[in-house]
């Protein structure tokens, strides 16, 4: 309910449609009818509705070879002329002039709940229709009303509403721009009435007041159910007293921008119910001693009732601290009202047939509900999705970037400003495998952090055929070569072998090497079997689509750290596993063991063409130190660090050291 003081209201009276009733009325009422009111537009869908009702009426013989003849004489003999005597029922509309030739009452209701069963049973259709419900304040009740009287629920309403109709309610009530100042209860009985011309509709154009209440509530016949959507907070009160002597149930709802609260109080169930579900506080005593209340206790009352400022966005609250100066009223979207209208029906639908409805209040809050990550939702999350989160628990500073590189999309992240460090993530992990790392780094340095091919949200690959040299040293080559400048590279696992391959092709003007693969061939039995692709593949779409973590995606990332147990925050293990569903790590890995004779560093002599430190951790399972000794004597320019307390990840397992680490050693060159 809207503002008091309107300079003028066109219409406050609530005309009724004049119904002629077959049976009851003749073709005498009906040329009389004619006479004595304007007849604007005159539409016969009686027919049409037959051929409906037929249909409707025999489902069983609807794609019969005798179907359509059988229709066709179903209608004739509906229409067969009779001296005197009505066909079906004529409706006059007196607001629109129109004249209406239609099916009778119980017809008309028939065709309009067909589409109900067997969602809702004849039986608790019936119940539903003669369920009676009365609605306080109609700029968003209207939407309540009209789902109701669509859904051929409460065919005996009441509606209470002192406002006429403004330009502005236009964004979530639905009527006509020649309406606009015309009595929000007449402009919502004669859409009720449209729809359902039968409907039984007493409205109280001067709203809830105290001289009317008590005839809103107790008068025959008595509501057995309340909408209070009003801005009154003395109505308020007073109707929650009555509700509870009367014992009907109320349902608030309160509009939150893109949030809804709705409020059930039971005090059918319950008399004893607390007004507002107990939210209120004093504030039902202080305003029946003093109902002069200032606007801004108005504003404060408001936000306690939908439960304090965490309820309510931050736009919305800002919005009310401007009414009277920027604002001559409370914002309210159309889209959440048009919700509400749907939510209340369906709490109507509980209430009226008495299935199980406790009292309480729902915070529906759209930002969560139609969130990827909400458990109402069922589709597979995209990994930009994780993505764009990861970004966000990072610093949202950090721009996202895609550009196609040598047939490849390639994915990258940049951050920070200074001379340039290129970071290779190793497996399909992503560039998020940097979580840790980005921000200190980016103090420093402009940090490039790719996806690789195959990884992220970069292009995917067929790791059955993918080449190592193509697919990723010449991609990278040519990403670094576009930058035209010198780069240091931070290549981890695999992505440190293709920054040594890259280094050898142009310059660069350092390179830190984390847990390198290509040092060594051992191969212990697991990984023979992961070799063979098949199995890999067999065992990528089974256990690791589960969700234990011994044997699932999160499992596998654990194993390789030191410490299963190691802390990782929501946002990357969201990221990694959505990644990881993506491209099956397994299978790359699968490659990599099958191939790891050809990606060996067989030289005599391992001499790196630019600066190089080499970090390990010494606790690696993936390409245990102890298994490169070999190779690493063969490295005459490299000097090589190790991090005690890591597995094959030290950039996530010790971050802080492996960050002053390499900040130190890319400052020197």
């Amino acid at each position: 309910m809207g503002k008091k003081g309107k300079a003028f209201r066109i219409m406050t009276h609530v005309q009724k449609p004049i119904i002629l009733r077959e049976g009851h009325n003749s073709l005498i009422d009906l040329a009389t009818l004619r006479t004595a009111h304007h007849i604007w537009k005159e539409r016969d869908i009686y027919v049409l509705q037959l051929g409906e009702l037929f249909e409707v009426i025999h489902p069983h013989i609807l794609y019969a070879p005798e179907f359509a003849i059988l229709k066709e004489k179903f209608i004739e003999e509906r229409c067969r002329r009779q001296e005197e005597v009505l066909r079906g029922n004529w409706v006059y509309y007196p607001w629109s002039g129109v004249l209406l030739h239609t099916v009778s009452e119980e017809e008309h209701f028939t065709l309009i709940t067909n589409r109900n069963r067997d969602i809702i049973t004849k039986e608790e259709q019936a119940q539903l229709r003669n369920f009676r419900v009365g609605i306080v304040g109609l700029s968003v009740g209207s939407n309540i009303a009209s789902a109701l009287a669509y859904g051929g629920i409460a065919s005996t309403m009441r509606l209470a509403e002192f406002d006429s109709l403004e330009t502005t309610n236009l964004n979530r009530i639905r009527a006509r721009i020649d309406q606009v100042g015309v009595s929000k209860a007449a402009v919502v009985a004669q859409q009720l009435y449209e729809a359902n011309p039968y409907m039984q509709i007493e409205c109280f154009t001067e709203g809830l007041t105290k001289e009317s209440i008590s005839r809103f509530m107790r008068g025959d016949p008595k509501p057995q159910l309340i909408f209070e959507i009003m801005d009154s907070f003395e109505m308020k009160i007073h109707l929650r007293i009555l509700a509870k002597k009367e014992r009907i149930p109320v349902i608030m709802v309160t509009n939150l921008g893109d949030r809804l609260l709705m409020d059930i109080e039971r005090y059918d169930l319950n008399p004893d119910t607390e007004f507002f579900n107990g939210r209120a506080g004093s504030i039902p005593a202080d305003l029946l001693k003093n109902p002069d209340i200032t606007i801004h206790d108005k504003h404060r009352y408001a936000v306690l009732l939908a439960g304090g400022e965490k309820n309510v966005p931050e736009r919305v609250l800002a919005s009310v601290r401007t009414i009277g100066t920027r604002l001559v009223g409370r914002p309210q979207l159309g889209s959440t009202v048009t919700v509400s209208g749907g939510i209340g029906a369906y709490f109507t639908r509980k209430i009226a047939l008495h299935e199980e409805l406790s009292g309480g209040s729902w915070l529906v809050d759209f930002d969560e509900v139609f969130n990827v990550e909400s458990k109402f939702s069922i589709s597979k999350p995209s990994p930009m999705d994780s993505e764009k989160r990861l970004v966000a628990f990072i610093d949202s500073e950090i721009t996202l970037h895609t550009v196609d590189v040598l047939g490849h999309r390639l994915r990258y992240a940049k951050y920070g400003s200074g001379t340039p460090i290129i970071l290779l993530h190793g497996g399909t992990f992503g560039w998020g495998a940097w979580y840790a790392n980005i921000k200190e780094l980016g103090i420093h340095h402009t940090v490039y952090a790719l996806d690789l091919p195959g990884a992220g949200n970069s292009s995917s690959l067929d790791y059955k055929t993918m080449d190592f040299q193509n697919d990723f040293v010449n991609v990278v080559t040519a990403f670094l070569r576009a930058l035209e400048c010198e780069c240091s590279v931070v290549g981890h696992s695999f992505g440190a072998w293709i920054a040594v391959h890259v280094a050898r092709k142009i310059p660069v003007r350092s390179m830190v090497l984390v847990d390198p693969v290509g040092f060594s061939t051992h191969a212990t039995f697991s990984d023979l079997m992961i070799a063979q692709y098949s199995i890999a593949k067999i065992i990528s779409k089974t256990a690791l689509r589960t969700n234990n973590n011994d044997i699932g995606l999160e499992g596998l990332l654990r194993s390789a750290f030191r410490n299963r147990e190691t802390v990782l925050p929501d946002a990357f293990l969201k990221y990694f596993n959505d990644t990881m569903k993506r491209h099956h790590n397994l299978l790359f890995i699968s490659r990599l063991v099958a191939q790891r004779k050809k990606l060996f560093f067989n030289d005599d002599k391992i001499v790196f063409s630019c600066p190089t430190r080499i970090l390990w951790g010494v606790h690696d399972p993936i390409t245990p130190i102890a298994h490169s000794q070999d190779s690493l004597k063969k490295i005459y320019n490299a000097r090589i660090e190790l991090f005690p307390q890591s597995g094959h990840v030290p950039q996530i397992e010790q971050s802080e050291e492996f960050n002053n680490s390499v900040i130190e050693f890319l400052n020197k060159c």
